[in-house]
């Protein structure tokens, strides 16, 4: 059995990530957003970010419909469910912040 190098397994990731992406039939959530962002940043590092830039796009498709800073200014900090889905959307913004840096 051929053994595989780090380019075949990076390869082999991306194609199961893009089955999984296509798996959710454009349905939006904060998962897919974010893994959609992370795509793109591996298309990116592999120096083929033009190909990737889909990923981005649509990522930041699926956050504006989410529309999670109007959520997140919803939630109230003195309701514990509420305090930590306002933690879990906070987390998630600047993960993005900071993959666009």
């Amino acid at each position: 059995m051929k053994s595989l190098t780090r380019q075949d397994l990076g390869q082999r990731f991306l194609d199961e990530a893009k089955k999984q992406f296509d798996l959710e039939c454009g349905r939006g959530s904060l998962p897919t957003a974010l893994a959609l962002g992370f795509l793109w940043n591996v298309y990116a590092y592999l120096g083929t970010d033009r190909a990737g830039s889909m990923f981005r796009y649509m990522s930041f498709e699926f956050l504006r419909r989410l529309d999670l800073e109007t959520r997140f200014k919803t939630l109230r900090e003195d309701i514990a469910h509420e305090a930590k889905e306002r933690r879990v959307i906070s987390q998630a913004l600047w993960g993005i912040y900071i993959l666009e840096l």
